[in-house]
């Protein structure tokens, strides 16, 4: 995704959109949260872009996958012969972003003895290539995102409380669940963009195909819409005209290796978890989409035939139908 992805429907994300303008002419460094997949680094690329350094590079580094070693050299630089395979000196990505900004992507995975190098940074403004002596000044806005509960990290002293506050600002992306208006807009947006680059029509989203993705819990947040955009938009005959439930949960499906039955069990195990966590849930609209799955499923094992899919099911054909149509299921008459 790009900045210009930006979805702000949602009044929880207007809020964020509101103090993103407020913060980027600063040179704060903003220290981003939010679940995984919620557009932690869309948000920093944003600041970036409304900040009078849009002019400089944006660089970006992943903690978690640099060793402790290899991190200090990707951040601050070294110089030639600072440790083994150091055959020329190199810059640091402080160096290389200055003027700019610098996204530090999951710093909570960062180690203690880098924690220690990057509070002085951030409080010297100036950074000491590996093997040298030497510092050197850097003008670099540094924007670090992170998943985890910091608070529970400082009581346990795996982040420094001092580093911690060095951060001036702090934004929170809020996860899906809190910002519902914002799903069906993201869901056009990759449903538009993904089609232009599989070279297909867009095709439109069916009422009930709006519900379906609008009752789902998306813990993988966004990063999972864009997801499940793609693997519809790929399972689909290219002259689909329209996407209904059935596609998607096809999908679904395919890409966990289940059927129907199991897809409304595997639901049914992430209401289980919400439960656990003391969050609510919409018990009619999971009866409802359990129901929905259920008689899916037979119906795809009947072979479209009403009177053995109510046999499977245990009901007479008449409540079958009529359920049918309290569903809005795609009735296919066989």
């Amino acid at each position: 995704m790009e900045a210009r992805d930006f979805i702000v429907n949602s009044r929880a994300m207007r809020k964020v959109l509101q103090w993103v303008k407020r913060i980027a002419g600063t040179s704060y460094s903003v220290l981003i949260t939010g679940e995984t997949g919620t557009g932690k680094e869309l948000v920093a690329r944003l600041i970036q872009e409304l900040s009078p350094r849009s002019h400089a590079p944006f660089l970006k580094v992943s903690i978690p996958g640099l060793s402790e070693t290899l991190i200090e050299s990707e951040l601050f630089g070294h110089v030639k012969g600072a440790f083994t395979g150091a055959s020329t000196e190199r810059k640091g990505l402080f160096e290389a972003a200055n003027e700019g900004t610098l996204f530090l992507d999951e710093i909570g995975d960062i180690s203690s003895a880098v924690q220690t190098k990057l509070l002085r940074v951030l409080q010297e403004k100036e950074i000491q290539p590996v093997g040298s002596n030497c510092t050197r000044k850097v003008d670099t806005r540094v924007i670090p995102a992170t998943n985890c509960d910091f608070s529970e990290m400082i009581k346990e002293g795996g982040f420094r409380k001092d580093l911690f506050y060095r951060f001036q600002a702090q934004i929170r992306v809020p996860p899906l669940r809190e910002r519902l208006d914002d799903i069906l807009p993201l869901a056009k947006m990759f449903l538009e963009k993904c089609s232009v680059e599989l070279g297909i029509d867009a095709p439109q989203i069916s009422y009930d195909a709006q519900l379906f993705l609008l009752k789902r819990q998306w813990p993988g947040n966004v990063r999972e819409v864009e997801r499940l955009i793609i693997d519809t938009l790929g399972a689909i005959n290219k002259n689909t005209k329209e996407l209904k439930v059935k596609h998607f949960k096809q999908a679904i499906c395919q890409n966990n290796g289940s059927n129907e039955v199991e897809f409304g069990y595997m639901a049914l195990g992430s209401i289980m978890e919400s439960l656990e966590k003391g969050e609510s849930i919409d018990l009619p609209s999971i009866m409802e989409e359990l129901q929905k799955a259920f008689i899916e499923s037979a119906l795809s094992l009947a072979g479209g035939v009403k009177s053995e899919a109510a046999r499977i099911l245990g009901l007479s054909r008449t409540t079958l139908i009529e359920k049918i149509k309290a569903l809005y299921i795609e009735d296919e008459e066989h």
